[in-house]
């Protein structure tokens, strides 16, 4: 029997390669009810472990040493399609935004909206992704 799913409640992993703002985030996202499965400060580490976490959206930076964020969401679009993919960043360049959504992401928030606009986001991202009733 398939378990009612409930987007303000999803699993989410982060990724940024800031510590501060991976601490910041998890704790502003679990005292509003979500789950953070993972954080990860590369998008390789990300990449590696995330689909053992069953994540429902990932948000992502883009400006990472390493693999960059829009080459992360590309390789998170390919392994695993039902993610959701938030870009958090403080790249708020048009060219940026139609790039990260090219390479695959739902939605795009600029951190000096963080408190205001992540939320909503990550529930966008993960309806648009997602089926409302799905086994877990």
């Amino acid at each position: 029997m398939a378990m009612r799913w409930d987007p303000d409640h999803a699993r989410v992993v982060i990724v940024d390669d800031s510590r501060e703002l991976l601490r910041s985030a998890a704790t502003f996202l679990r005292a509003r009810g979500l789950q953070v499965v993972g954080t990860f400060e590369d998008a390789r580490t990300a990449l590696a472990t995330a689909p053992t976490l069953d994540p429902d959206v990932a948000v992502i930076d883009l400006r990472m040493t390493g693999i960059t964020g829009l080459e992360a969401i590309g390789r998170f679009r390919e392994a695993l399609p039902l993610l959701g993919i938030v870009v958090l960043t403080l790249v708020v360049a048009g060219g940026y935004r139609r790039l990260a959504f090219a390479a695959g992401a739902d939605e795009y928030v600029d951190k000096a909206r963080f408190d205001t606009d992540l939320i909503p986001a990550i529930g966008r991202a993960a309806r648009a992704r997602r089926p409302q009733e799905i086994p877990r």
